[in-house]
C-alpha cells in the first residue's frame, strides 16, 4: 500500500511599500526658497513684531520703520535698530524648512511628527532671535554703542548659534524618533498543503 504523498507551497509574505510625501516636501523647500526671495518683507514683519515688546522691555517706545525699530522714542537719545539681512529669523527658518521637505520626500516618515518637529525648531529659533533683539537693544538703551556691540556680536551670537542647533537637534529627534513607520503587511500565508494531481 502506497503512502500518499503531499505537496507543499510556501507563499511569500505580502508587504505593502509606503511612499513618502513628495507634495508637501516640494511646498516645504518652495516655501524655503520664497523666505529667501522674501527676506527683505520678512524683516519688515519682525520689525512690527518686535516693536510691542521692546517696548514693554525697554524704558523708552519702540516705532517700526521699514525693516529697523527705533528705540528711545520719549527719551533723549533714540537708535534706529536696523534687521539687516544676516540678523534676520529667515536665516534660521529656511534650513528647517528644507530640512522638513527633504524628510517629507523619502519614505515612511510620519507626517504628524515631521510637522511637529518643524514647529518646535521654528519656535525655538523665533524666540531666541527674538531675545537676540531684545537684549541688544536693552544694552543699546543702557550702556549705549559699546554694550550693543558687546551683545550683538558675542552673546547674542552664541545665544542663536546654539539655540539654533539645538532647534534643529530638537526638530531631527521629534522628526525621526518614533523610527520609520512599520511596512504594512497584507494577509499572511503559511504553508498549504496540497494534493498531487
Amino acid at each position: 500500500m502506497a503512502v500518499p504523498q503531499h505537496a507543499v507551497s510556501i507563499a511569500p509574505r505580502r508587504t505593502v511599500g509606503l511612499r513618502g510625501h513628495p507634495v508637501l516636501g516640494l511646498l516645504l523647500i518652495v516655501l524655503a526658497v520664497v523666505v529667501i526671495v522674501q527676506e527683505r518683507a520678512f524683516r519688515t514683519v519682525e520689525a512690527t513684531l518686535m516693536a510691542p515688546l521692546l517696548s514693554a522691555v525697554l524704558t523708552g517706545g519702540a516705532v517700526p520703520v521699514d525693516t529697523a525699530v527705533m528705540i528711545g522714542i520719549g527719551q533723549s537719545d533714540v537708535y534706529r535698530l536696523a534687521i539687516t539681512s544676516m540678523c534676520s529669523t529667515a536665516v534660521l527658518f529656511v534650513p528647517l524648512l528644507a530640512l522638513a521637505g527633504l524628510i517629507l520626500l523619502g519614505p515612511r516618515f510620519r507626517l504628524r511628527r515631521v510637522f511637529a518637529g518643524l514647529g518646535v525648531g521654528l519656535m525655538i529659533s523665533l524666540v531666541a532671535n527674538f531675545g537676540r533683539y531684545a537684549l541688544a537693544a536693552w544694552a543699546l538703551e543702557t550702556f549705549g554703542l559699546e554694550g550693543f556691540d558687546v551683545v550683538h556680536r558675542w552673546a547674542g551670537s552664541l545665544l542663536v548659534i546654539f539655540a539654533f542647533a539645538f532647534a534643529f537637534f530638537v526638530m531631527l529627534k521629534i522628526a525621526t524618533g518614533g523610527g520609520r513607520q512599520p511596512a504594512a503587511k497584507g494577509p499572511r500565508r503559511g504553508i498549504q498543503p496540497t494534493d498531487p494531481a
